[in-house]
């Protein structure tokens, strides 16, 4: 079952106030985000393929979710499920990104993340709208 090859990592962060956590972590890191996502998701990459995502869509204290950069996520998600690891179904944004998510044994929240821009995949989402 070990992934084939981790190009990345994400680390979501649960905020109440989005500017306000822009004013914070903009002081902390020194600049404004790295990508925006939407407005209520951005990110900073803190080290190359590390991207410290924050976002108002999960109550703060409780997004603490690793995901890992992957190549050919549908192969890694197929692989968990032929051992028998829930796994949610694969959803994002076309063109863009494409993630899943499972949780290990402890209930910890795990998953796998797509950059479609640089391994792109139009069967995974479909295509970039615009």
């Amino acid at each position: 079952m070990p992934i084939s090859l981790v190009e990345a990592a994400t680390l979501v962060v649960g905020v109440d106030d989005m500017t306000e956590a822009l004013s914070f972590y903009g002081r902390l890191f020194g600049r404004p985000p790295d990508f925006v996502l939407e407005e209520d998701f951005q990110e900073y990459e803190v080290v190359p393929g590390m991207w410290y995502q924050l976002t108002t869509r999960v109550p703060p204290g409780r997004g603490r979710r690793v995901r890992f950069g992957v190549a050919d996520m549908a192969a890694e998600r197929q692989a968990l499920l032929e051992q028998g690891i829930e796994v949610s179904g694969i959803t994002g944004k076309p063109g863009v990104v494409a993630w899943c998510q499972f949780r290990d044994p402890f209930g910890n929240p795990l998953g796998f993340f797509q950059d479609l821009a640089v391994h792109p995949d139009p069967e995974l989402l479909g295509p970039a709208a615009g």
